[in-house]
């Protein structure tokens, strides 16, 4: 018996000597040279011999402007994180950023990155860039209703078709949209000309505060609505040329507009822009024929939000760049990327867009598909997408990321804003 207590006390001390031995390599543990903070959320020594976390090496790639009105995970960096075994592993798709990207300058960027209940925080350097677009709100001298020079608003019909998904009409209907003129419009000059379109729900009445949205109309929006302020003083003020701004109508849930967000493209390029040019004086110069139309591709814009956002994705990126060389889409993606990517590369390669805008708050409940669809499209479309803001030099495409902003037209107008500075530059 005696031997027995031995032999059980003497597995007992084995044990403790090899517990002790697991707390000293814990209290060992540190981050490499490469972090400049690291935290331990539980023992950095695991069981089983399994390596545990020592360190992260952070690179960002400087080759990509980083803007005040970025998203840190908007930030292009590669992060590498050294084990105990001095094993090294990229380890970036699992990291989360964070940075104060308010004001232009240099500031930090902190990456950080846990595994097995280990953290490590690595911090960079970074150096920001004053962004040509807004992300909180339209400047105030925008907003102004005094502006002296304001725009007229007219209101047309015109006939389109019921098409079905291969274009082929159906049932002849008369759909709406309302056409902002600027201040002193003259049918002898030719204009730029953008397409705005509402979300669901809603008609095309909407941006303009139009219609049901008038004051004293069903869903008056006079307390909020100020796109033609914006308007008015974006050209007043020489933030834009003088350009003719249309609101259309796509079909929506209470059964507003005559095609889905889908089968828009066929009324876009059949019915509505002929209708529209036909009447008001654009660089097609009254000759609405294809061949006309897209000659004359590089005057002419759409911007959509929401369902005209998924409307922007889905029937003018799909099938019309050859009239539109400028798409601005606010807080909406839904589309079929395999069959979007598949156009742009086939049957409109060789059309290309001069700007492509995105915006979306991050408190948006459509941002993360949004952001997902367009990194999607920058990598796989790299030889015709080019992310960044120098217009002028090759840059034509953005995201726009607008903190604490959620999916309403506070969000949308700053979206606007931002494509009437950048739209038209050719």
């Amino acid at each position: 018996m005696k031997s027995n207590r031995i032999s059980r006390t003497s597995k007992v001390l084995a044990l403790l000597l090899a517990i002790a031995m697991m707390l000293s390599a814990c209290s060992g543990g540190s981050s490499t040279s490469n972090s400049s903070d690291s935290s331990s959320d539980s023992s950095t020594t695991t069981t089983s011999g399994i390596p545990v976390l020592e360190g992260l090496e952070v690179t960002v790639d400087e080759s990509e402007p980083i803007y005040t009105r970025m998203a840190a995970n908007m930030i292009t960096y590669t992060a590498v994180a050294t084990l105990s075994d001095g094993t090294t592993q990229d380890v970036t798709d699992n990291c989360t950023a964070s940075a104060d990207l308010s004001e232009a300058g240099e500031t930090t960027l902190s990456v950080r990155y846990s595994r097995n209940g280990t953290a490590v925080t690595a911090e960079v350097t970074i150096n920001v860039q004053e962004s040509i677009f807004v992300s909180d709100a339209v400047p105030e001298e925008y907003q102004a209703t005094d502006c002296p020079e304001q725009g007229t608003v007219e209101y047309m019909t015109y006939t389109t078709y019921v098409y079905d998904a291969d274009g082929n009409a159906g049932e002849a209907q008369e759909n709406e949209a309302y056409i902002y003129l600027p201040y002193g419009y003259d049918p002898e000059v030719s204009y730029n000309i953008l397409y705005l379109m509402h979300g669901g729900g809603e008609n095309a009445g909407y941006w303009f505060g139009q219609g049901d949205y008038a004051a004293g109309g069903e869903l008056d929006s006079t307390d909020e609505n100020f796109t033609l302020a914006v308007l008015d003083n974006a050209i007043y003020l020489g933030y834009c040329e003088p350009m003719i701004v249309v609101t259309p109508c796509v079909q929506t849930d209470n059964e507003n507009g005559v095609n889905t967000y889908l089968n828009f493209r066929y009324e876009f390029k059949n019915d509505l822009v002929p209708a529209i040019e036909s009447v008001y004086s654009t660089y097609a110069n009254g000759d609405v024929s294809a061949e006309s139309l897209i000659a004359s591709r590089d005057h002419r814009a759409y911007d959509g939000l929401s369902m005209g956002s998924m409307t922007g994705f889905s029937s003018i990126l799909m099938d019309c760049l050859d009239y539109v060389s400028y798409v601005g889409n606010f807080s909406g993606s839904r589309v079929d990327l395999d069959a979007l990517e598949a156009s742009l590369t086939g049957t409109y390669d060789e059309y290309r867009l001069n700007y492509w805008y995105n915006g979306n708050g991050d408190n948006d409940m459509a941002h993360d598909e949004h952001l997902e669809i367009y990194n999607q499209m920058i990598v796989d479309l790299a030889d015709r997408l080019t992310e960044g803001e120098d217009y002028l030099n090759g840059d034509n495409c953005i995201f726009v990321d607008k903190p604490g902003k959620v999916h309403s037209y506070a969000s949308w107008i700053i979206d606007l804003y931002n494509t009437l500075g950048v739209f038209f530059f050719k």
